[in-house]
């Protein structure tokens, strides 16, 4: 079996998808960048939630999101 794979690096500034097959089933490693520069904030929004859907829509066996970033600190 071979495994499908999501990962989500959700952030303000550009969000990051990528995906090992396509929605349909066919292997084919992807991805996807969302840019703040590229997309009023709406419709980044809605471009962000429609790529991670056609991720979702492949079955993945393993989602993996990046955690938060804290910052450099003091």
């Amino acid at each position: 079996m071979t495994l499908r794979l999501v990962g989500i690096d959700l952030a303000t500034r550009r969000t990051g998808i990528v995906w090992t097959h396509f929605h349909n089933g066919e292997p084919r490693i992807g991805g996807r960048t969302v840019d703040v520069e590229s997309y009023p904030h709406d419709k980044r929004i809605d471009e962000t939630v429609e790529w991670i859907r056609a991720a979702w829509r492949m079955k993945p066996h393993l989602v993996v999101i990046e955690g938060p970033f804290v910052g450099a600190g003091p």
